[in-house]
């Protein structure tokens, strides 16, 4: 579907990129959902997630039925995770949430921060150039794999199939608002006139570690997808989601489950000095 659904509302801006680098990586499920917030939940393959290093060279950003772009020969690094969510009464859906955001072009990095209230940027990093370029240009700057159309067997995915399905087609763009105390989901439409797939690289594993403070050896490098002429819609205003914030747990709480621990373990609790105590 090369165009996005007529009943989305206005204003609807467009990204037109030549060529799009996709970099995967899989972690254990456990140290990818601290940086997965609720109501999001991770996208699980035999308890594995993935991280995705997405690097991109775009053409332009406009408003669709507008005169002014907002950028031209940009660049961009983007670090996201796949996930879903299911909101009150409504059926489930498949999106990205956005970790990182890098780029050269201050147009892309002003929209990001005024429409979204995202401050694009490496989240470890404080002397990085401007509008939240990496701290090394270089990681903007990507080549075309060579054996494409190779699917990397050591992949816990299945084909190419589903790693495109999985990562490439989300529904919504998730993006933490600045203050923390919601989520932006913007509806999203990606087109590529080709995805093709690609060996397991693990050129940026360093770099993905150290901003997800993730143990190197805990990254493994999946697959590799590269994309041609894609074009990436979406939708504003976003829809705010409140982050479901966990209460700490009470002091009457605590004291109820360690008495009934005591019980199951065949203990009593001792009334002298709050001691345990094994039962008579």
């Amino acid at each position: 579907m090369p165009r996005p659904p007529v009943e989305w509302p206005i204003p609807v801006y467009v990204a037109e990129l030549r060529d799009r680098l996709l970099t995967c990586f899989r972690t254990p499920g456990a140290l990818l959902r601290a940086h997965v917030p609720s109501p999001l939940v991770a996208e699980l393959v035999h308890g594995e997630g993935f991280v995705v290093f997405a690097q991109g060279a775009g053409r332009c950003l406009k408003p669709i039925g507008g005169v002014e772009t907002l950028a031209s020969e940009f660049r961009y690094v983007e670090l996201f995770t796949p996930v879903r969510w299911r909101g009150a009464c409504r059926a489930e859906l498949r999106g990205n949430l956005l970790l990182r955001l890098c780029t050269d072009s201050p147009g892309l990095a002003r929209l990001v921060r005024t429409a979204l209230h995202f401050e694009p940027g490496w989240g470890s990093r404080q002397d990085g150039p401007r509008f939240g370029a990496p701290v090394t240009p270089d990681e903007f700057r990507f080549v075309r794999p060579r054996d494409l159309d190779a699917w990397d067997g050591r992949s816990v995915l299945e084909d190419a199939a589903q790693a495109e399905s999985l990562l490439v087609h989300a529904e919504r763009y998730f993006v933490p608002s600045g203050d923390g105390a919601a989520l932006c989901a913007i509806p999203l439409h990606q087109y590529a006139r080709r995805t093709s797939a690609a060996p397991a690289s693990a050129e940026h594993a360093a770099r993905v570690a150290e901003e997800l403070n993730i143990p190197l050896d805990q990254l493994v490098a999946d697959h590799v997808l590269f994309q041609k002429r894609c074009t990436h819609t979406w939708s504003f205003p976003p829809e705010r989601i409140p982050r479901a914030h966990i209460a700490p747990p009470r002091l009457c709480d605590l004291v109820r489950s360690r008495s009934r621990l005591a019980e199951q373990r065949g203990l009593e609790l001792g009334r002298d000095a709050g001691h345990f105590r094994p039962a008579a």
